[in-house]
């Protein structure tokens, strides 16, 4: 069976931005405005660079999902490059860069399941240096898809 794109709910909205900035290699960003009110339904995430020289296929953002129980309260969240077995928990995936030149990056990562409800998402820096200092995104879209 092959997961397809039904439709989408929402439009295209942009989670994270400055918090990417030059984000530190290995640092955990902050995390972004809350999501709320979807339920049920798979995401799209896409993530965009701005010009930088990636290593080819060891360029990594690693992506969480942070969610809320009652819509308002969220769990600690720890920004800076410690390792944080708290943050891990919420792992929901990752998004792997293969161009190694010096451009502007754009990649997507489809069929995520999101939380139920409100959350927040945050991402870590795993491409090898510091994110450009501007220009960075991480935008999120909510779809509907069925098995064919």
């Amino acid at each position: 069976m092959v997961d397809s794109v039904q439709g989408y709910k929402d439009e295209v909205q942009e989670v994270l931005t400055t918090e990417l900035n030059g984000l530190a290699d290995n640092a955990f960003s902050a995390v972004s405005v809350a999501i709320g009110g979807w339920n049920e339904v798979m995401c799209t995430l896409e993530a965009v660079l701005a010009s930088i020289n990636l290593d080819q296929g060891a360029s990594t953002l690693a992506f969480y999902f942070v969610p809320s129980i009652d819509g308002t309260n969220y769990p600690d969240w720890e920004t800076g490059t410690a390792e944080s077995p708290s943050n891990e928990q919420y792992y929901a995936g990752s998004i792997t860069f293969i161009e190694d030149t010096l451009q502007a990056h754009r990649q997507l990562r489809d069929r995520l399941s999101p939380p139920l409800g409100n959350f927040k998402v945050a991402v870590r820096n795993l491409c090898g240096e510091d994110l450009p200092a501007t220009g960075n995104a991480l935008r999120i879209r909510n779809g509907v898809y069925s098995s064919q």
